[in-house]
């Protein structure tokens, strides 16, 4: 079964129900607070990331990894900075079937580095009053990224080819982006706590800029610039823990 927001919401508020019944919703437990929070998982490529096809980058699973520092203005409203990052490696064998070199090497993956802004919405549950609380949230967030595409180097035989070596390097690519994240937080003692959540960037149409440098076989080196038009949404799990600031 495919993992949603809508799915994953669904099942933390079944599993959570019997404790929530018996506990009180506090809307202003966040109020003139704060929380750091690190965390980490696995992460999906969207459809023209991992595509094979076409113009389809053939990016396999990665990982994402992010730092949130969240300030709480008042009843679970709350405001933030979010530094990120995607990693995606390539499917190295579908790439080597269209290109077919001699000798190959592949350097790096898919990079995003993001920077953005944060907003929450939060509804805290204490179970056990100054000890244990469950804080269900949903946070939207949009800024900058980067984006480059792995280096690749290919061999070709002279005798067969015109072309002796191809490279592709990426170029510096400075995107926008905009997605979101739901899920739940256990926070305990009111200090610190532990993060499960869903995560996911909007798909949205951009440029990936690179360059083609190539060697004929007799020795005459051009450089090309060249573009990719993609989708660049990806979907992913974060666990991690957070620390409370303020309280």
């Amino acid at each position: 079964m495919k993992l949603t927001p809508l799915f994953l919401t669904a099942s933390l508020v079944l599993f959570f129900a019997p404790a929530v019944m018996m506990a009180q919703v506090n809307p202003r437990y966040w109020d003139g607070t704060g929380y750091l929070s690190i965390t980490g998982g696995p992460a999906s490529p969207g459809r023209d990331l991992s595509s094979t096809t076409g113009n389809g980058l053939m990016a396999n699973n990665g990982l994402l990894a992010d730092i949130d520092y969240n300030h709480m203005i008042a009843y679970g409203i709350g405001v933030g900075v979010n530094l990120g990052l995607d990693y995606f490696g390539m499917n190295e064998d579908i790439f080597l079937e269209r290109t077919a070199p001699s000798t190959y090497n592949f350097t790096g993956g898919y990079l995003s580095g993001r920077l953005g802004l944060n907003l929450l919405m939060n509804l805290p549950v204490e179970i056990l009053r100054d000890k244990f609380v469950l804080n269900f949230f949903g946070e939207l967030n949009g800024g900058l990224r980067s984006f480059t595409i792995p280096d690749v180097d290919l061999n070709y035989d002279e005798l067969q080819n015109k072309y002796t070596e191809v490279t592709y390097r990426s170029r510096s690519n400075v995107l926008g982006y905009a997605g979101y994240s739901a899920g739940v937080q256990f926070l305990f003692s009111n200090c610190w706590g532990i993060n499960l959540s869903y995560s996911a960037l909007m798909k949205s149409q951009h440029r990936i800029d690179y360059s083609v440098r190539a060697v004929d076989v007799a020795g005459v080196v051009t450089e090309d610039e060249d573009f990719l038009s993609a989708r660049l949404d990806r979907t992913g799990i974060q666990i991690g823990f957070l620390f409370i600031i303020g309280r």
